[in-house]
């Protein structure tokens, strides 16, 4: 796949893909002000858009864009939901990065659940 033009744009094609899903529409409010089932939702399509992203060999840039844009969204939910943080604290969560130890200590140290 060719990727062409302002890459900040590009991330923002896959985050609008990646709603396109069947599912409910993603509030177009700041991470702070959505209620835990927004931030779920979110959580759940900056997943996708990373993942259709991967997929196309998206330059790295548009992939860390992405990522951000998904710690960002993991973190408001660690901090928004005790059932969340206790289900990164007990590695039942898969970490969007993979499953490497170093993975997984990241995803919990922004959970704020770290050892």
């Amino acid at each position: 796949m060719f990727f062409l033009g302002d890459l900040s744009q590009t991330a923002q094609l896959y985050w609008e893909n990646a709603g396109c899903v069947t599912g409910p529409q993603l509030p177009r409010k700041p991470l702070d002000e959505m209620t835990e089932q927004e931030l779920r939702n979110t959580l759940t399509y900056a997943r996708i858009a990373y993942r259709n992203a991967q997929n196309d060999g998206a330059p790295e840039e548009v992939m860390s864009l992405l990522l951000r844009d998904h710690d960002a969204a993991f973190s408001a939910l660690a901090e928004a939901s005790e059932r969340f943080r206790m289900r990164v604290r007990s590695n039942q969560c898969m970490p969007l990065t993979g499953h490497s130890a170093e993975s997984v200590a990241r995803y919990k140290k922004l959970a704020g659940v770290a050892d």
